[in-house]
């Protein structure tokens, strides 16, 4: 174990971090407008990406089966020296870096393009230390290196900065004014490249793939920069994880193409370069020369670094091509920026990563309970990451070497002991009893003091005419799980039991998070499992009450009630059915349906990180003014809860769940 602050210095430093990045919100303004250009791109491309579902299964299926397999390693190995490629193995980042710098020889320039796995081994700043001068030649990645700066995107690592800002760290560097004008400061740099990338005799690239059948790197860019700098005349280094390998070059370029499209929004890149080997001539009496154009060698170093090695819960992580398109999605990620996840590896999915290189401690440090579990990262991924079941997997980690923050035990303690997730009694439900239907609460209903939909559930089921019975309910344990505890099968089998005593036919939940874990147990009985507003829209209550005509509403998707429930379309339409039947209006929000983004009040982030929790519905509010709308609907009470947490004293806009939005347009 290595030495770290005691669980509760660190949850406090994590607080603080997470508080001044809120405040300093403005500070990734044009990250977020870049990322909205990127998503603008991959809308107008969508037409010209024929077969994407498709691409993307055969994708998730061949990094399943074939992530850092051995055998198909071993063949990229064989195959890329039959093609005259020098292949030489490290172990770890120390070992990358020593063989970089034998590689390097007397040579003390270096020429690179972006390498995300030159930044995990933090290749640039330890050649520097050894006395070698390292050179980025992507626009991007040079800016922040003139800048001394962090990346924010794989594909884009210089988004969070705008003109202005870029040519105020071009005038520091040059010493002379540059102007805030993009061609201008692009002009700067290419002629403040060309002279490094001439003077060079070695140049280093990454690879985006590997084709193990051809023994062939496969390199993707838009610059022209990796051609110039492959071909520098000594020596090509490819640096290069052992899972960039793929069975052959056509699963290679497959993956390519969704790094392009989900990376910056295009079809396709400028340039596809294709490494079997060095260069080579037959045209003198058909005996083979090398070295002609290109370089004299080609050297893969093949850097494991913790993969072959980590547990099987955290493989998933490298099941990823580095497109960055979970960043853009994630709602966290938008809030904070770079204090999520740690150096190069940002994210839900590069806090796993971090756990592989550095142990849960520094996943933990990176920002472990910040996920929400909202999925949203998993659904949209081309490869189908399950970064949050990651993360889960660290939380339980954590929790058995001590490392859990504070805040996370406290509410799992709870549980345990009180049987609910708020460390206090609940409030009482009506006796249990025998129906076709059950009512569920859920904890959050029954929270003292809280304003409960109770009530209003039973007036409405009263007035449709449903036969329903309560039960002596317990906690379904969902945060239970989202923290990484176990859940407590007496519990789970005392709710199994006890709707199964009531003789019912179906359980309608107030809480669609509660609804996906009963579901889950109740699997197998034949008993229906559903959110509330899901049985509403199927009755004729809501076509007769009329009572929303002229009012302009907007709703909150919530990640159980459809993304995270495999409920789908008809978890998304449900509560739409019931709010269009009044003759009310109802206007989309920006980021709506399957790209729902987490209010907040997800993955146990409001006992965790509060002030982060609060943050995510701002945003989320921010985006309902937006649609002028009085009304913002959700069903999900701790949806209900955080977007009210975050109304402003003189705001207009009412936030409920549709059924007690229902209830008062039926008077009660």
């Amino acid at each position: 174990m290595t030495n770290q602050p005691p669980a509760e210095d660190l949850a406090a430093q994590l607080e603080e971090r997470v508080r001044r990045a809120v405040r300093e919100r403005d500070r990734w303004q044009a990250m977020r407008r870049a990322f909205e250009t990127n998503e603008a791109s991959k809308r107008r491309n969508a037409p010209r990406m024929r077969g994407l579902e498709g691409r993307r299964a055969r994708l998730a299926e061949v990094r399943r089966t074939t992530l850092m397999d051995v055998a198909l390693v071993d063949e990229a190995v064989r195959n890329m020296e039959a093609g005259g490629m020098r292949v030489r193995r490290a172990r770890d980042a120390d070992e990358a870096v020593a063989i970089v710098l034998e590689e390097m020889g007397a040579e003390r320039l270096l020429v690179k393009s972006k390498s995300n796995v030159s930044k995990e081994v933090h290749l640039t700043e330890r050649l520097e230390s050894a006395g070698v001068t390292v050179v980025e030649t992507d626009l991007g990645d040079r800016i922040l290196q003139i800048g001394g700066l962090a990346g924010v995107h794989p594909t884009g690592p210089a988004a969070h900065l705008d003109r202005n800002d870029i040519a105020k760290l071009l005038t520091r560097y040059a010493g002379r004014d540059i102007p805030p004008d993009p061609r201008a400061e692009m002009d700067f740099v290419l002629d403040d490249l060309s002279t490094a990338i001439d003077r060079a005799r070695i140049g280093l690239t990454g690879a985006n793939s590997i084709g193990a059948e051809e023994g062939a790197v496969l390199l993707v860019h838009n610059e022209g920069n990796i051609t110039k700098v492959m071909m520098r005349p000594d020596k090509h280094i490819v640096l290069a994880s052992i899972d960039k390998v793929y069975p052959n070059l056509d699963e290679a370029l497959n993956a390519a193409r969704l790094q392009t499209y989900y990376g910056t929004g295009a079809v396709v890149s400028s340039y596809i370069n294709v490494i079997g080997g060095v260069s080579k001539t037959a045209d003198i009496e058909k005996r083979i020369f090398t070295g002609l154009h290109g370089p004299k060698e080609v050297v893969v170093v093949l850097v494991d670094n913790g993969r072959s090695t980590a547990p099987p819960e955290l493989v998933e992580v490298f099941r990823c091509i580095g497109c960055g398109d979970c960043l853009v999605q994630c709602p966290v990620y938008d809030a904070i920026g770079l204090e999520y996840g740690k150096g190069a590896l940002l994210g839900g999915r590069g806090v796993g990563a971090v756990a592989v290189t550095e142990g849960v401690e520094g996943a933990v440090g990176a920002g472990l309970y910040f996920c929400t579990q909202c999925e949203l990262c998993e659904d949209t991924c081309p490869a189908s990451v399950d970064a949050p079941a990651v993360l889960r997997a660290l939380r339980r980690r954590a929790l058995d070497e001590g490392l859990a923050v504070p805040a996370a035990r406290a509410v799992l303690d709870a549980i345990k002991e009180g049987g609910n997730p708020y460390g206090e009694a609940l409030e009482a439900l009506p006796a249990p009893g025998r129906a076709p239907t059950v009512l569920f609460a859920g904890c959050a209903e029954r929270r003292p003091g809280g304003d409960s939909d109770v009530g209003a559930a039973r007036r409405v089921l009263d007035r449709l005419g449903v036969r329903y019975a309560f039960i002596d309910e317990r906690c379904c344990q969902a945060v239970v799980e989202m923290l990484g505890g176990e859940r407590n099968p007496a519990l789970v089998e005392h709710n199994r039991m006890a709707v199964l005593a009531a003789g019912a036919e179906r359980v309608a939940c107030l809480c669609p998070t509660c609804a996906t874990m009963l579901g889950r147990d109740l699997e197998g009985t034949g008993v229906e499992v559903e959110p509330l507003v899901m049985l509403l829209a199927r009755s004729d209550l809501a076509s007769r009450t009329k009572g929303g005509e002229g009012t302009l509403v907007t709703y909150h998707d919530p990640c159980d009630l459809g993304r995270k429930s495999g409920r789908g379309a008809r978890g998304y339409d449900a509560p739409r059915a019931v709010i269009r039947s009044t003759g009310a209006e109802l206007v989309e929000l920006e980021h709506a349906r399957e790209l729902s983004r987490c209010c907040g009040g997800g993955g146990g982030l409001r006992a965790t990180h509060p002030a982060l929790s609060v943050a995510l519905a701002k945003e989320r509010m921010e985006e309902a003014r937006a649609t002028g709308a009085a009304w913002v609907l959700t069903d999900c009470p701790n949806c209900v809860r955080n977007l009210s947490s975050a109304l402003k004293h003189r705001d207009r806009v009412r936030v409920a769940s549709t059924l007690r939005w229902l209830d008062e347009l039926l008077g009660g």
